[in-house]
């Protein structure tokens, strides 16, 4: 079993046994996207709205847009069909408890918005607040799990028997 650590700005994937893994989330958003059906997905952690300037071409996937359009990529080149990913996503908290902080909120609307310009569904998220979030997509198992704070973990979208359970975040 590979754990792979998803941090700020990085997009990872992976088959089978894989394990995706976010570093720790305040403001910025993780993506994971993800074929129930097939041992394969992938995680962006975004850290910025809209798309990248040119001049930061450098690490682009720090952007939403780009962030997803690249998962997208990567994972349509291991063979899973764009048509039926689906989508969890976590993050976009105030952490630091700034009033009138908004960053984590635009970061969930570009996310969102990326996913509907791409007609993939979110079956589940974590959003909000202000509580540093974390999150573990066991690729085999098919569970993604996420933290608060330093809770254990919970069961955020689960595939199993053929059927989807998703639990309310709390």
């Amino acid at each position: 079993m590979a754990e792979k650590i998803v941090q700020t700005g990085e997009i990872k994937t992976g088959i089978r046994n894989d394990i995706l893994k976010s570093s720790p989330l305040g403001s910025c958003v993780v993506v994971v996207l993800f074929n129930e059906e097939v041992d394969a997905g992938g995680m962006a952690h975004i850290m910025l709205p809209g798309k990248a300037p040119q001049k930061e071409a450098i690490i682009p996937a720090r952007y939403a847009e780009n962030a997803v359009e690249e998962l997208l990529k990567r994972l349509t080149d291991l063979g899973i069909i764009k048509n039926h990913l689906k989508a969890v996503i976590a993050g976009g908290g105030n952490v630091l408890k700034r009033n009138g902080e908004m960053i984590g909120i635009l970061n969930v609307e570009s996310v969102v918005n990326q996913l509907e310009i791409n007609n993939i569904p979110v079956l589940a998220q974590s959003i909000g607040g202000t509580d540093r979030k974390s999150v573990r997509f066991d690729i085999e198992k098919r569970i993604i799990y996420f933290t608060r704070r330093d809770s254990k973990e919970k069961i955020l979208f689960e595939y199993s028997n053929n059927s989807i359970n998703v639990y309310i975040a709390s």
